[in-house]
């Protein structure tokens, strides 16, 4: 039998089943392909958040972490209200300079603007009212900056890429210095293309919360369309 070494999410796990036998003197050889649901532990290192109408179950096993579920968009643009999402987060760890790190090892782009990446937030229990709300998200657009300028609670501001992944694996970076933020990417965890713009954070504590963010996008209702999205390396120095 051949399975992943370890769950690596609360997705369903697939497994490969071989038999080899002999019979009359034949060999045959039988394989089956068949999922398991095999669910990662509860978080216990971190804390955890779905807001805003989102529903997730959330894992972690030596260091990876998962979000499995469904939820609105973080966006107040376009005739969009919502700040809607899941979240794995370290409570106040971002000072005034620090620099967050995750990598993004895959995610389930369940509509084209599903999104997974990190996220610095005064209080990311706050969905809708919380200022100092950054992150940066890798989606089909590319890899995106997103920015509460207004300090709604809402995303008003968004920078995507247009270009380069719009998968994982694939390392994500946000640099606090004060008031300002900045983004960037890699995708090996060594050489770090960095984004043009810097962000200005609205009325931030000195301390933020940082953390992991899950956005499906595709709806607040038990019948929404669910996604995974899987994560290790996080870190905030």
């Amino acid at each position: 039998m051949t399975a992943p070494e370890r769950p690596a999410s609360t997705a369903p796990q697939e497994f490969t089943a071989t038999i080899s036998y002999t019979y009359r003197g034949e060999p045959f050889v039988a394989t089956r392909t068949f999922t398991l649901t095999q669910k990662l532990p509860a978080v216990t290192s971190l804390s955890t958040f779905a807001g805003g109408g989102a529903a997730m179950e959330f894992g972690e096993l030596d260091g990876s972490y998962s979000m499995t579920g469904y939820s609105g968009d973080t966006m107040g643009l376009f005739g969009i209200d919502q700040d809607s999402y899941g979240t794995i987060y370290q409570e106040a760890a971002a000072g005034t300079t620090s620099t967050v790190t995750v990598r993004v090892t895959a995610y389930d782009q369940v509509v084209r603007s599903s999104k997974a990446g990190i996220v610095l937030r005064n209080d990311l229990t706050q969905a809708g009212a919380g200022r100092g709300y950054v992150s940066l998200m890798v989606q089909s657009e590319g890899v995106t900056l997103f920015n509460d300028s207004d300090g709604d609670g809402k995303i008003d501001e968004f920078y995507p890429l247009r270009s380069g992944p719009t998968t994982g694996p694939l390392w994500l970076r946000l640099t606090r210095d004060g008031g300002s933020v900045k983004g960037s990417y890699s995708v090996d965890g060594v050489t770090w293309t960095g984004l043009a713009q810097t962000l200005t954070l609205n009325n931030p504590t000195a301390s933020l919360d940082a953390g992991m963010i899950y956005v499906t996008d595709t709806g607040t209702t038990p019948t929404s369309r669910k996604g995974t999205a899987s994560f290790d390396s996080f870190s905030v120095e």
